[in-house]
């Protein structure tokens, strides 16, 4: 019971900590033309987010339907489908903080879903990119199937989806590194004079 009163104390001194951190700080310092970049990269983010995901379950899909011939799936981990859904919802808080500028916390989750989303798409790219050096290795060796299809010919797509979503994933990559970049140079750094 002890504690758990001390655990309670602590959490509550750092969320008041935090709350007054979050408050003092705005996004309405940002000189006018990094403002309009930062829109244009929040929703070109948002834009990217959604189609690597879109890509990310179309990968599955497709590949779960035309795996047969080999013995395994591509984009089966995983890898593809959570990350990019997550740094989606990250890009989804960002249109909500363009649209709430007179909201402190809105900033501070999207800033904290792009320091997350980061990590998480270097993942998925690396993971994509490994797995298209895979799928190389069945474009060259694997025989022929069937005098219609080959099984070389989805191969070579597998590989070309897997290293088409991974370049998708780094764009999200640099985009999430220029607005944590603005939030660090704005938002982080400077404090609001505005109580």
């Amino acid at each position: 019971m002890i504690c758990f009163t001390h655990c309670d104390r602590r959490f509550n001194h750092l969320s008041y900590k935090l709350d007054d951190e979050v408050n003092r700080r705005s996004l309405t310092n940002v000189p006018q033309k990094e403002w309009r970049q930062f829109s244009i990269v929040v929703n070109l983010h948002l834009f990217l987010a959604s189609l690597l995901f879109i890509s990310g379950c179309v990968c599955f899909c497709i590949s779960l339907q035309f795996s047969t011939m080999f013995d395994e799936v591509n984009c089966s981990d995983g890898v593809n489908i959570f990350p990019p859904m997550l740094n989606m919802m990250g890009a989804f808080t960002g249109l909500f903080t363009l649209r709430t500028l007179h909201l402190k916390w809105p900033a501070f989750i999207h800033l904290l879903s792009c320091v997350i989303s980061f990590p998480l798409n270097l993942i998925t790219a690396i993971d994509l990119i490994a797995n298209s050096f895979h799928w190389i290795n069945y474009w060259t060796r694997y025989p022929e199937v069937s005098p219609i299809v080959e099984a070389s010919d989805w191969a070579s797509s597998f590989l070309w989806m897997d290293v088409a979503i991974g370049i998708i994933a780094v764009i999200n990559d640099v985009l999430i590194a220029f607005i944590v970049f603005i939030y660090y140079q704005f938002w982080y750094s400077v404090r609001s004079t505005n109580p």
